[in-house]
């Protein structure tokens, strides 16, 4: 029973849905009003050209609304609704409209509260809905390029690295002068024979025994007196 009761609220909500849309589509069915742009060039068969940042004034003819203010509004799906006050005169709407600055493809016009189309019975004895193609000071067809996207910028190239100077070689060290010898002094002891010459030697065992013969004689000289 519950999924039988949430079956039958979406179809409820679905079907209010279709009637709300049915009725907008209603809404926007085509009028009896024609869009009358004498000072402007007919663009096509549904379309006054209108270039960007100009001025125009229209009229709505066989409006059939009553005499008085009057909503008019200029629809585009690029642009969006811009809503004017136009002013009702025997069934003929009169309104004013400068093109934005931004306007490109084209735009429709609707009058009276419900927003009902204008048609373009006096642009081309059709019965389709009227408007303005919004134009370059060229006389060509401004395309929004709102949707297209932005080209990625190029990658900015990475500069090269400068190459390392190559080091200063050191400078070899100068060779320390070898040490001139100390002489031996006169008449000294060597206490390390490993490293005498055999002259040194030499000299040493005749110094050690001439001290001995010195020694002896003075002790027999001694011995002699007494």
């Amino acid at each position: 029973m519950k999924r039988f009761a949430l079956f039958l609220g979406a179809g409820a909500i679905a079907a209010a849905a279709t009637v709300v849309g049915l009725g907008s589509i209603a809404q926007a069915t085509t009028g009896t009003g024609a869009l009358d742009c004498p000072t402007l060039s007919v663009f096509n068969p549904t379309h006054y050209g209108l270039e960007v940042g100009a001025t125009a004034t229209c009229t709505i003819d066989n409006s059939g609304v009553a005499d008085g203010p009057v909503d008019v509004f200029i629809k585009s799906s690029d642009l969006g609704t811009t809503t004017l006050t136009g002013t009702a005169s025997g069934g003929t709407i009169t309104f004013t409209y400068t093109a934005p600055a931004n306007g490109c493809n084209t735009g429709i016009v609707a009058y009276g509260a419900a927003g009902t189309l204008a048609n373009n019975s006096v642009i081309s004895g059709g019965n389709s809905a009227a408007g303005f193609a919004y134009l370059s000071p060229s006389g060509t067809l401004v395309t929004c390029l709102s949707g297209s996207p932005s080209p990625s910028p190029s990658p900015s190239p990475s500069p090269s690295p400068s190459p390392s100077p190559s080091p200063s070689p050191s400078p070899s060290p100068s060779p320390s002068a070898n040490p001139s010898p100390s002489p031996a002094p006169f008449g000294g002891v060597l206490a390390a024979t490993g490293d005498n010459t055999p002259v040194q030697i030499l000299a040493l065992i005749l110094l050690v025994s001439g001290l001995s013969a010195v020694i002896g004689g003075t002790l027999a000289w001694r011995r002699r007196r007494m």
